[in-house]
């Protein structure tokens, strides 16, 4: 089950243009599988994962050629060299806490056989909390469940996102657009539902990410799904795709109990 609805909260872009090469690089759900873009020379994806939650921190980034080699860098952070998996073809760096991950602007650059072939600049918000749920019973009586949160400054909008406690980091649970404006915004009642609309009870974690950018999807990188909608963020006949990073607030929870 993977119900990635994404419902807009006031003026949030929801073009969906090139998000199937980022499930292509980083092997998401086959339906959104596309091959790289046939015009550019690279595709990228690269996502930086500031997790509150679980105290981690995490940038990752992978580039394939037309002819779906991965480049072989180098790649640098900040300018020192990311390490480079041979197996999953990709280039990251994990940091001993989710603070040592700064909230500033981070300077990627891409390298092919040493010459460079893509650079920009990725900001990582700051820190920020949910503050409050409704119903505050936390047990879920139906209609939809509100979620307050802190305000964090420099990013492009956050993700409101509930999943079963029992299926978080599995791409799976719903997930919706938040823009701006506003620091609460409402789960609607199929958040809560089955892949056949029946309510699926159980206890249920809700989580908010602050995003800049456009963060590409990976495998386990965040609790829940990402809404589809995100756009490119490369476009040149030498680079295609996206980047951009996500920070994860501690997860809050409610009950779903079967509704008589």
């Amino acid at each position: 089950m993977n119900r990635s609805r994404a419902r807009p909260y006031f003026s949030v872009q929801a073009s969906i243009l090139g998000l199937g090469l980022t499930a292509w690089l980083w092997g998401c759900e086959a339906a959104n599988v596309t091959p790289p873009d046939a015009l550019s020379e690279y595709t990228l994806a690269y996502t930086a994962v500031k997790n509150l939650d679980l105290n981690t921190a995490q940038t990752t980034a992978r580039a394939i050629r037309k002819d779906g080699t991965a480049i072989d860098g180098p790649v640098t952070l900040d300018g020192s060299s990311m390490d480079y998996n041979s197996i999953a073809k990709e280039f990251s760096r994990s940091y001993a806490n989710a603070n040592a991950l700064l909230a500033i602007a981070h300077n990627v650059r891409l390298s092919d056989k040493g010459v460079e072939i893509a650079s920009f600049s990725s900001s990582v918000a700051s820190n920020f909390s949910i503050t409050d749920i409704t119903p505050p019973s936390r047990i879920y009586a139906g209609g939809s469940v509100t979620v307050e949160w802190t305000f964090t400054p420099a990013i492009d909008g956050y993700v409101l996102a509930a999943v079963k406690a029992n299926q978080t980091y599995q791409d799976k649970g719903f997930a919706q657009f938040v823009g701006l404006a506003t620091t609460t915004a409402s789960l609607p009642p199929d958040a809560f539902l089955d892949s056949t609309g029946v309510l699926d009870s159980g206890l249920y974690y809700i989580y908010v990410l602050a995003y800049s950018g456009a963060p590409a999807p990976r495998a386990g990188a965040y609790p829940t799904v990402l809404p589809s909608g995100f756009t490119n963020n490369l476009n040149s006949t030498k680079v295609t795709g996206r980047y951009g990073s996500a920070v994860v607030a501690l997860h809050d929870s409610i009950q779903v109990n079967p509704i008589p």
